[in-house]
Formats: structure tokens, C-alpha cells, sequence
């Protein structure tokens, strides 16, 4: 065996968020190469399946019930699989499955060192980032999905940029919208919102509208959620901010579709999804004036800022003509974002791995 490539995000809690879905779509590419040694085996969750064209072993992953305590299972039995597989290279795709680069040489995307900035309050959870940061310093080779990720690397680990390639990730897949949306003029947020997230920006800068409505969605705890329509209803926008949660990707399509603008205001991102879905939607994206978020496209102003934010919201809702030129830039450079690419680059980094190990 040449490569062996974690693919269990796809039946995990990955499976519908941003690991999961590059994982997908990295494995869907990589069945699209027409060298059949060019593609890498697949460690899978017992179970699982797989698209045809791919060897698949599996790794058994239980359910793990105790909240707030991380699963140690999979980090405690990924050396014996991988002991007996004896792959060449082993593809890090998650931190839950970072094998020590001294027993097997370990190539791992890398999407962000977030929680390297922000306090972690839980001292297991300290020690299992602690312990596949460690192992991430070692890797033969890191893939950045950003030049702002690679940066952080170097600067916060000591990687050398030789170590490192930055590959961008493909463009989301989006499916045909469908499904209602507000027939007031909105702007979407369309992410989590952890306090890095900053989408109390997205609230403030509605309120300074005076009518512009706006949409919610994404995975929330109930707690983060109650603090926020708290300060939705200090700032007296109650009824206009909407909290749909996470609608079926159709609906969000067409929410994205609807839109003025997709308002993505994180002080804090390994790249800028959000943003790249809204341009590929034909939808201008304003977004915090961050270098991970300069490399996705967009207008970027100050994330801490909200009038300035309102201003632009306001003028792109009334000025469908440069609504529509933004629309057209937006859907090229977009565009330029493939998958077939990430998987050449990630095939090029693997081979440079196995040539001089």
C-alpha cells in the first residue's frame, strides 16, 4: 500500500460540515484520476461505504457517550490498524486521527489553528489538541488550505515553509434552490457563531438599517443562541433577524440565491467558504478584513465596524446595478476553485513524500 486516506469524517458528525464535505469532495476528485496507483486506499468507519473505484479498510469507531469528555478509542487503536495495514504515507484528514509522523510517515490538512488562539476551558480537551498540534509540527508535509493558514503554521509552530503546501479546496457543491425565503429584503449569515464568528457585527450592523431584515442559519448551541437574540432584542431588531437553524441545503441555496449580500464577519478563519458560496451564488459577500478571508474574495471592511457595514448593505440593496457586476465577478472567480486541482496538488505533495522517504 502506497496511501492510506482517513475517510471516517464522512459517517461521523463531520459528515455535513466543512471537514466531511472536503473530505467527500477530495475523494470524489481523486476517482476522477485515471492513474489507478495514483489513488490512495481508504481507512472508513466499520460500515461505511465508499465510492467504487477505492480499497477501503475498516476502523472501528463506537459511539462515545460522555459529554464533554473527548473519545479516546480512535487515537489509542489508530498505530495498531495502521501496524497492520503498513501503508507508506498515511493522509491526515481530522485532528481526531493524527498518528505519530516517527511510526508512519503522515501527510494532514491542515483547515485552521483556531482553537490554538481561543481558550480551551476543558483541560482533556487542552491535552488532546496539545497532543495532535505536536504531532502536526512533525508531519512530512502539511497541506494549508490557505496561505493565511500557512503563515499561522510557521509563526505559531515553528513549521518551515518548505514543510508546507498550500492547496486550496474545491468549490462547495450547491445544490438546485429551492424552498421559501423572506419576501423583505434580507442579508444572510450562514455560519456558526462562537464569539470568533463575531455575529453580533451581523446584528448591529441590520439595526443601523432601519429595514433590511436578517437570516441566521447553522449548527448553534442553545446557550450561544439565547445571548445572541438577547442582543438582537437590545439592539431592537427582534423582527427582523430570523433563526432558522440548519435548514435542508436546497433551502439554503435559495437563501443564498435571495439575498443582498452574505455577511461573513469572523475575526478568526482558515479560509472563507461562506464567502466563496455566496459568489459562486451570484451574491455579493462582505466580509471582515482578515487575510483568510481577502484570499476567498469579496468586499472586506472592518469587522468591528458596523456602520460601516450598514452603509454597504444599504447601498448594495439599493443599487441592482452593482449588484449585478459584483454577480458576474463573483461567479468567475469563483469558478476558479476546483476540486480536480486540489487532488493534483495533494497526489504532487504525496509523491514528493514517498520519493524521499
Amino acid at each position: 500500500m502506497q496511501v492510506l486516506l482517513d475517510a471516517t469524517p464522512l459517517a461521523r458528525g463531520h459528515a455535513t460540515r466543512g471537514i466531511g464535505i472536503a473530505t467527500r469532495e477530495l475523494i470524489s476528485a481523486l476517482a476522477r484520476v485515471r492513474s489507478l496507483d495514483q489513488r490512495p486506499e481508504l481507512l472508513a468507519t466499520t460500515g461505511q461505504g465508499v465510492p467504487s473505484g477505492f480499497t477501503s479498510h475498516p476502523f472501528r469507531w463506537p459511539r462515545w457517550r460522555i459529554p464533554h469528555v473527548p473519545d479516546p478509542w480512535p487515537a489509542l487503536h489508530l498505530h495498531d490498524a495502521l501496524d497492520k495495514l503498513r501503508p507508506r504515507l498515511f493522509h491526515a484528514t481530522q485532528p481526531d486521527l493524527m498518528p505519530d509522523p516517527h511510526r508512519v510517515a503522515t501527510s494532514v490538512t491542515c483547515y485552521d489553528l483556531i482553537p490554538l488562539h481561543l481558550p480551551m476551558r476543558n483541560p482533556l480537551q487542552r491535552h488532546v489538541y496539545a497532543t495532535y498540534i505536536q504531532r502536526l509540527a512533525r508531519a512530512q508535509v502539511v497541506l494549508a488550505i490557505s496561505k493565511a493558514t500557512a503563515d499561522d503554521l510557521t509563526a505559531q509552530l515553528g513549521i518551515p515553509p518548505a514543510r508546507i503546501r498550500v492547496v486550496y479546496l474545491g468549490l462547495p457543491p450547491a445544490p438546485a434552490p429551492s424552498g421559501p425565503t423572506p419576501t423583505e429584503p434580507y442579508v444572510l449569515y450562514a455560519n456558526s457563531i462562537e464569539p470568533h464568528k463575531n455575529p453580533r457585527l451581523a446584528i448591529d450592523a441590520v439595526a443601523r438599517t432601519g429595514t433590511i431584515h436578517l437570516v441566521m442559519t447553522g449548527t448553534w448551541s442553545k446557550r450561544r443562541l439565547a445571548r445572541l437574540q438577547q442582543h438582537a432584542a437590545a439592539a431592537g431588531v427582534a423582527d427582523r433577524v430570523h433563526w432558522l437553524g440548519y435548514p435542508p441545503s436546497e433551502q439554503l441555496a435559495a437563501l443564498r440565491r435571495d439575498a443582498v449580500a452574505a455577511l461573513v464577519p469572523s475575526r478568526m478563519e482558515g479560509f472563507g467558504f461562506p464567502v466563496l458560496e455566496a459568489l459562486a451564488a451570484g451574491t455579493p459577500a462582505i466580509a471582515a478584513d482578515i487575510a483568510a478571508l481577502r484570499e476567498a474574495g469579496g468586499d472586506y471592511l472592518n469587522p468591528d465596524d458596523s456602520d460601516d457595514w450598514a452603509r454597504t448593505i444599504e447601498r448594495l440593496a439599493t443599487q441592482p446595478d452593482e449588484r449585478a457586476a459584483i454577480a458576474d465577478r463573483g461567479r468567475t472567480h469563483a469558478a476558479g476553485f476546483s476540486w480536480d486541482e486540489t487532488a493534483e496538488a495533494t497526489i504532487a505533495a504525496w509523491r514528493e513524500v514517498l520519493q524521499h522517504g
